[in-house]
């Protein structure tokens, strides 16, 4: 009987935060509040602003020297 090899799946860790918008995403994401943002955002047709939020906290408050 042949055997089937095993398959790992390796998680792949999250790239490290550019600035203070990546780790305010990360916090919104890990409390489930990005989820309800954007569930608020689409039932009134508009855009979370998510997106652009994080992108001007990353520039104001960037990690490891990043500008």
């Amino acid at each position: 009987m042949k055997q089937i090899p095993q398959v790992e799946f390796v998680e792949q860790p999250d790239p490290p935060a550019k600035g203070l918008g990546d780790l305010v995403q990360a916090v919104t994401d890990a409390t489930g509040i990005s989820w309800l943002t954007k569930r608020i955002a689409k039932a009134r047709g508009k855009d979370c602003g998510c997106a652009a939020r994080r992108d001007k906290l990353n520039k104001l408050v960037p990690f490891r020297g990043e500008s």
